[in-house]
């Protein structure tokens, strides 16, 4: 997964890959989120549920997990099937995978940066 690019994927494909590359290029602003504030990270909140609800009370009550390994498997395998194969209902996504909305990003133009002018 990672040759393939994973800039705002979930999971383990997001780990290390040219989406740390692209924020130095880009330089995104640094945010924090407000303290005792869910709504202000609600796209990792929804994630979250996502996850309980598909994946690991299902798992849980079909599989018996030995380990942490098997349990990291079956969870890079989901992460797998949520970000290529599922699609998504959130805003701007219109049924398309993550990795759709990512691809189609490439091939856009970047937008020209202007320049600050410092006060005098």
């Amino acid at each position: 997964m990672g040759a393939l690019g994973c800039a705002g994927l979930v999971g383990a494909q997001g780990r290390g890959c040219v989406g740390a590359a692209a924020a130095t290029r880009t330089r995104p602003a640094h945010r924090t989120t407000a303290v005792r504030r869910p709504q202000t990270n609600g796209f990792i909140e929804r994630f979250h549920r996502t996850l309980l609800d598909e994946h690991l009370r299902v798992a849980g009550r079909t599989k018996w997990y030995e380990g942490l390994e098997e349990m990291q498997i079956d969870l890079d395998a989901y992460h797998v099937h949520y970000n290529t194969e599922r699609p998504h209902q959130g805003r701007g996504m219109k049924g398309r995978t993550p990795y759709a909305v990512f691809k189609a990003g490439l091939h856009r133009k970047p937008k020209p940066r202007r320049e600050v002018q410092p006060a005098a």
